[in-house]
């Protein structure tokens, strides 16, 4: 594949997992290989391979005092403020006009570049921008470089791509100083640099203004189609959670059974997904009623809990407090516990419908604990506070003989209520809102005893719940199988445009040979 080929592919390898990100970074590679524009005859040949020192030098900027910093006045531009391409003033230090007066040479122009020094290369590529006339007045900091050009032989539009380019991306080896990885400017004076004439360079730079501009046009309509796939997934969706009317629901379904293989062609959308169907079943839409089934308990229930969304007749609404025994965790102190050692469950082992088992520590209990504090099969854990607070999961004996910690609550289901039932109900609560209703606590939330004991919830007769959770099951691993073919799918459609740009960048064939 020549590059006429790929071009005429553009569009096609863009739709790829980060593509168009890709395609920036070949754009860029071929224009510093000289690949990017047909030969001119009349052009001056390109110069031979030689250190950068040969036609520019790196200013360093000063390092002025931080005492001298205020609220306004001249620009200092900072590593802080250094993003791609442009400049970012988010966080602005300034020295007085008066003060600046004494450091003109440090006074930066449009159309200056300027570079980060300090941890200059991260993942996304070197951090290096050009100043506009709306960046003045601005002054050079230390640890920032700007190149000076000698004579006229360098392009700055040109030098600005071919420090973008993975070319001098991977030419640098950044040392440390106090663990801070940085560059020298004498680091990157010795770098090797054969430009080619500055007519070759203009061309070079006109062109790749085109093809990025046309990147831009390609990302912004992939976002726009990203967000009206959205649009239509969240509205089909949520039409089929919630519709009240018998006669109207197969209808819903049936259109998303109609569209499933176009709603639902990403792994972005399989999160919608599964949302929907704990929606459904918490709902009663998930599985067919059985008249044959036992009825539930009957318990007075406050009439402001009718209110969250329809339920069949045959369910009914109830209290954590009234269905279920609630229990906060041991709390961890060292000097007061005593007794044997004993794996313990914290907040960071319990995630949704899961547990996390790769990091169980130990405490020791009393004898007389152990009955309160143990966890058996069947209980639901839930983060009682910090990130993930109102996370659960139900314990299915992965460990023998585990206790929980103070952050978690523990719900042991009665005998009317699956806790799985009982989880999707808290996770279907905890997407639209609702849970985070029962939080208390001043700026850091906490799901208390009390408040877990209050919330209400639906419930279905115990047969209904065990058909419910069964089904859940079934459709969570569809779910999962199809979000892992979908993920294969972008991992391959990823490796042929890797496989496309490797090929290209390391063709030693003409921009205009037949491939």
């Amino acid at each position: 594949m020549n590059a006429e080929t790929f071009c005429k592919h553009f569009a096609t390898f863009a739709e790829a997992p980060n593509g168009v990100a890709k395609l920036r970074e070949m754009i860029l590679q071929l224009a510093v290989q000289g690949r990017l524009v047909e030969h001119d005859e009349n052009d001056e040949p390109s110069r031979r391979e030689t250190r950068v020192e040969d036609f520019l030098t790196v200013q360093n900027g000063y390092a002025f005092k931080s005492e001298w910093f205020g609220s306004n006045g001249v620009r200092l531009v900072r590593n802080v403020n250094i993003g791609h391409d442009e400049l970012n003033w988010d966080e602005i230090a300034f020295i007085s006009e008066e003060r600046a007066k004494d450091f003109t040479r440090f006074e930066l122009s449009e159309g200056d570049i300027v570079l980060s020094l300090d941890r200059p290369l991260i993942s996304t590529g070197l951090k290096v921008a050009r100043l506009t006339k709306a960046d003045l007045p601005a002054l050079l900091l230390q640890r920032v470089g700007r190149p000076q050009f000698k004579d006229d032989r360098v392009v700055p539009e040109y030098f600005f791509l071919w420090l973008n380019s993975p070319a001098f991306v991977g030419s640098i080896d950044p040392g440390k100083s106090n663990g801070v990885p940085h560059i020298a400017a004498k680091d990157i004076h010795k770098i090797t640099f054969a430009p080619p004439s500055p007519n070759t360079q203009k061309r070079i730079v006109e062109k790749v203004d085109q093809l990025l501009g046309f990147c831009d046009e390609l990302e912004s309509r992939q976002a726009a189609r990203r967000e009206a796939r959205s649009r239509l997934v969240g509205a089909t969706l949520d039409r089929l959670v919630s519709t009240s009317s018998t006669a109207e629901f197969p209808k819903h379904v049936n259109r998303v059974r109609d569209q499933f293989d176009r709603l639902f062609d990403t792994p972005t959308t399989i999160p919608q997904l599964r949302q929907t169907i704990l929606q459904l079943a918490v709902q009663g839409k998930l599985v067919p009623q059985d008249p044959n089934d036992e009825p539930t308990i009957t318990l007075e229930i406050d009439d402001k809990a009718q209110g969250l969304f329809e339920i069949p007749r045959c369910w009914q609404w109830v209290k954590v407090e009234q269905i279920a025994a609630t229990r906060l965790g041991k709390m961890l102190d060292s000097a007061k516990n005593k007794g044997k050692p004993f794996a313990y469950l914290r907040n960071t082992n319990v995630h949704w419908f899961r547990f996390d088992l790769t990091s169980v520590k130990e405490m020791p209990f009393a004898d007389h604990e152990l009955h309160e504090f143990s966890v058996r099969t069947g209980d639901v854990l839930i983060c009682e506070g910090g990130h993930g607070i109102g996370r659960s999961a139900v314990w299915n004996g992965e460990i023998d003989r585990v206790m929980f910690q103070k952050a978690l609550h523990r719900v042991r289901p009665g005998h009317h209520l699956d806790g799985n039932f009982f989880s999707y109900c808290l996770k279907v609560y905890d997407a639209t809102g609702v849970l985070q209703t029962y939080f208390t606590g001043a700026g850091i939330p906490h799901l208390t005893g009390r408040s877990l004991a209050k919330i209400i919830f639906p419930l279905p007769p115990l047969a209904e719940q065990k058909r419910i959770v069964e089904k859940v099951n079934q459709l969570m691993a569809l779910c999962d199988a199809l979000e892992a073919k979908l993920s294969e799918s972008e991992v391959q459609s990823t490796q042929v445009l890797s496989a496309a740009v490797h090929h290209l960048l390391n063709a030693s064939s003409s921009v205009y040979e037949a491939s």
